[in-house]
């Protein structure tokens, strides 16, 4: 019986940890703004992913961190100061 202390404060713990769901955003998304791939949080897009940077505002999509999932094409254009896809690793 001493172990049931233990397993109590283990489940506790275990029970209280923060769940991360899984936001899966329907259709088409076009992104045109740094602050919206900033603020972009999708695991997944059921669509096409666009990312169209019409005032050369975009350098980084460090905000895509958590996409993991396009179903439909996924698009880079007129991103010119795009450096580097980084942000992208979870992407399969």
């Amino acid at each position: 019986m001493p172990r049931l202390p233990i397993v109590f404060a283990l489940l506790t713990v275990v029970l209280s940890a923060p769940v991360v769901a899984a936001q899966v955003c329907q259709g088409n998304i076009t992104l045109r703004t740094q602050a919206e791939v900033d603020a972009f949080g999708c695991t997944e897009v059921t669509g096409i992913l666009t990312i169209q940077d019409t005032d050369e505002s975009i350098s980084s999509l460090a905000g895509l961190e958590s996409l993991a999932i396009v179903g439909g094409d996924f698009t880079l254009l007129g991103t010119e100061s795009l450096l580097s896809l980084q942000g992208l690793n979870a992407l399969r």
